[in-house]
This record gives C-alpha cells, structure tokens and sequence, in this order.
C-alpha cells in the first residue's frame, strides 16, 4: 500500500523560509561587520589622536624642559653677573672706603701739623676767600675758623696796613716765589712788628692760583737789634 503526499508548497515554505534565514543571517552579519567596521575605525581614529596628542604631549614636554633648561641657565648667568656686580662693587666700597679713611688721617695729621705751627696761617683762594685757618692765626686777629671759613680775607681782617701788604704782596708774586714783608698791628696801646711772608697756592681746579700767608712776631728781634745797634 502506498501512501503520497504532495509536499510542493511545504518544500516551498521550507526554501522561503531558508531564504528568508538566509537573507536575516546576511543582513545580521553584514549589520555586524559594518559596526565592527565603524568601531574599528573609531577605534584606528582614537589611537590615532591619541598618538598625535602623545605625540604634542612629548614636544610640548620636550618644548617646555628647553625652555627651564633656558631659563635656568640665563638665571643661572644672572646669577653669576649679579655675583660678580656685588662683589665688585663690595671692592669699591671697601676702596673706597680706605681711600676715605686714608683721607681722614692724612687730613687729621695735616690739621695736627697745622695746629702744632707757632705762627699765624691763613689759606685763601684766588678770590680771597679764605681756605684754612691756624690757631696762632685766630689768636693773633681774634677770630674763629668756624665763622670765616669762606669769607672774604678783606671782610674779616680789619688792619688797613696789612691787607695793603698783601695786596703788594700778590702783584710782587708774578717774579718770585714768594715774598717777606713786615707791618704793625696795635692792640691795646702795644704795637708789636710782624714779618709776613706771602707765597703762591699751588694751581687746584676749586681754588685756582691761591695765597698762603704766613705771619710771625718779630717785635722782641727787632728790639735786640735797636739794643745792638
């Protein structure tokens, strides 16, 4: 006994359903292999950024050591320049301060000489301004230094008779190197005879041609010599 069975449109169901799979399974892998393709791609892209950020990290590193490796060195020179300034300048003041102390003792041992002269000294300039002044001198015309300093030899020596000698004095100095004269001061009813001796200052880019007047009682030598005589 043998049974058929038409199974034309089951096969055919079955192909179209097999078609259908098939159609799915293609769609599904190539839906796969596009993503796998767009994260692969992303993912190339981000290592690619990545290697070009790495890359700009590296040079803006390498930028950023040269330029502390600079500066550093030009801080470093600074350094080294500024060293040096305060190290020489520590050697000029240091000379300088020497050549300041030098000054003073030369200046104090010249006061001391000046002091220690029994006779009168008076220092003046091409004006007649008076430089410098001795004890013996402010003694002798009753002055202080500390008040004529600066002023005129005219406006502080009052004698007529001795201002005309050095007046004498400094035209006669154009020949000579220096000259002696001798003049009367009277103090108290006593009058007591003085040799003066004029000589020239020598040339200073403050004071010019000066005058340096040196004064001594002669009045007990010239009273021998009238008893000599």
């Amino acid at each position: 006994m043998e049974v058929y069975y038409d199974i034309t449109s089951g096969q055919e169901s079955l192909n179209s359903l097999s078609l259908q799979s098939l159609f799915i399974l293609l769609a599904a892998s190539a839906g796969l292999l596009l993503v796998t393709l767009l994260v692969l791609v992303r993912a190339h892209n981000n290592i690619v950024a990545r290697d070009h950020a790495e890359l700009a990290l590296q040079e803006a590193n390498n930028d950023l050591e040269n330029r502390v490796e600079q500066r550093t060195f030009d801080l470093s020179t600074a350094n080294q320049l500024l060293a040096a300034e305060i190290h020489e300048r520590k050697k000029a003041q240091q000379a300088q301060k020497l050549a300041f102390v030098s000054s003073l003792e030369a200046h104090d041992r010249i006061d001391a000489i000046i002091s220690s002269v029994s006779d009168a000294l008076l220092v003046t300039d091409q004006q007649d301004n008076i430089l410098l002044i001795n004890p013996a001198a402010e003694t002798l015309f009753s002055i202080k230094a500390t008040e004529v300093l600066g002023r005129r030899l005219s406006d502080v020596i009052g004698y007529d008779e001795l201002l005309l000698e050095i007046a004498k004095s400094k035209t006669a100095l154009g020949a000579s190197e220096s000259v002696d004269f001798d003049f009367i001061l009277s103090r108290d009813e006593v009058a007591n005879v003085y040799q003066g001796r004029a000589s020239r200052l020598c040339d200073t880019s403050l004071t010019g041609r000066g005058l340096i007047l040196l004064i001594h009682n002669v009045t007990r030598e010239r009273q021998i010599d009238q008893m000599k005589s």
